[in-house]
């Protein structure tokens, strides 16, 4: 045994600075990720079993104790700091695949963190850090002679305590073969669950409510290039009029190339030609092009004597319906909560 000048039982100095030097990072490493864990996962009790820990590694740094011990002991405590760090980082990653304040993460991080089950478990750990915490209190508050006289037992206090944190981390981590991680996958899943049902349930609501409005709308039914009214303009033979569709498709293409560029293109074609030329045919064929390659937005064929089809009285409304109808992005998306501005809420 060596001794310092005040008489008190101790390792060389060496051996006891690279100790303190242990408790010390350990101390600081402690009260750091305290407050990365608490935030990631604010259960009930956590941040009381982690201020308990650090309170418990700096009771053992003020005794100055048996130096090897002690840093066993700072050892096996930040081997249960990093599994609750990983908890921690579990918790964050489950509710961090929805969009920050979004209502899904609010619940998905408020079940997780009310999970009776964690809490069971954090309880449990608080209460016997607790008892370590006590324990080593008793141990800071032995006299100099006590240590003196008795500096073996303080060794046996410090493994006991380490061994006690051992345990307590197993239980913490797996309890009756169930182990942490697999309480928060679990719970997790049961809430997305019951979320991906509410959200189906609001897209129906919301899909309904679209209908409802979209039905409301005056339009002239018969307009689009496809209706029954419109057949004999659709009687296009392949292989003719390849001049004008170049014309016509070169001025479509330009439409999506400006576009993609931030330049706003020539947003009008005009199709000139005396009556009985086959205009109507050729904007037919023209729409049936279009909507192939997945870009008609709308059509509208006017026809003498046909109700709603002889005058432009309708156009407009018909035109928005028809967009509203092959534009997901005019009535925004069927799982958001708050979709954009909506072009058939605008056009009865």
């Amino acid at each position: 045994m060596t001794t310092r000048s005040n008489g008190s039982p101790h390792l060389p100095s060496k051996t006891r600075k690279v100790a303190n030097t242990v408790l010390d990072a350990a101390v600081k490493g402690l009260e750091v990720s305290k407050d990365v864990i608490t935030a990631a996962a604010p259960i009930p009790g956590l941040s009381i079993a982690l201020d308990l820990l650090v309170a418990t590694l700096k009771k053992v740094q003020a005794t100055e104790s048996n130096s090897r011990a002690s840093e066993s002991l700072a050892t096996t405590a930040n081997e249960l700091i990093n599994t609750l760090k990983e908890l921690a980082r579990q918790i964050e990653e489950e509710f961090g695949e929805y969009p920050a304040e979004s209502e899904e993460r609010r619940k998905v991080r408020d079940g997780l963190t009310s999970c009776d089950k964690l809490i069971k478990r954090v309880e449990r750990l608080r209460s016997e850090l607790d008892a370590i915490c006590s324990e080593a209190n008793k141990l800071s508050q032995r006299g100099f002679f006590t240590r003196l006289v008795f500096s073996g037992r303080d060794t046996e206090a410090l493994n006991e305590m380490e061994k006690r944190i051992v345990e307590a981390h197993k239980r913490f981590q797996t309890e009756g073969d169930v182990t942490v991680e697999i309480i928060v996958t679990k719970t997790s899943n049961d809430i997305k669950m019951v979320i991906a049902e509410q959200q189906k349930i609001l897209a129906a609501q919301r899909l309904s409510k679209e209908e409802r409005v979209l039905d409301s709308i005056p339009r002239a039914e018969d307009a689009h290039f496809l209706a029954a009214a419109n057949t004999t303009k659709a009687r296009f033979q392949q292989g003719t009029r390849e001049l004008v569709f170049d014309c016509l498709e070169e001025w479509e293409d330009a439409q999506f190339e400006n576009t993609e560029q931030g330049n706003w293109p020539v947003p009008v074609c005009v199709l000139v030609g005396h009556a009985g030329t086959g205009k109507s045919i050729i904007a037919s064929e023209f729409s049936r092009r279009l909507q192939e390659r997945g870009r008609l937005g709308a059509s509208f064929f006017f026809t003498r004597g046909v109700q709603d089809l002889n005058s432009p009285r309708k156009v407009f409304s018909t035109i928005f319906y028809q967009l509203a109808r092959s534009q997901q992005l005019l009535r925004g998306p069927a799982n958001q909560e708050k979709p954009p501005w909506r072009i058939c809420d605008n056009c009865r």
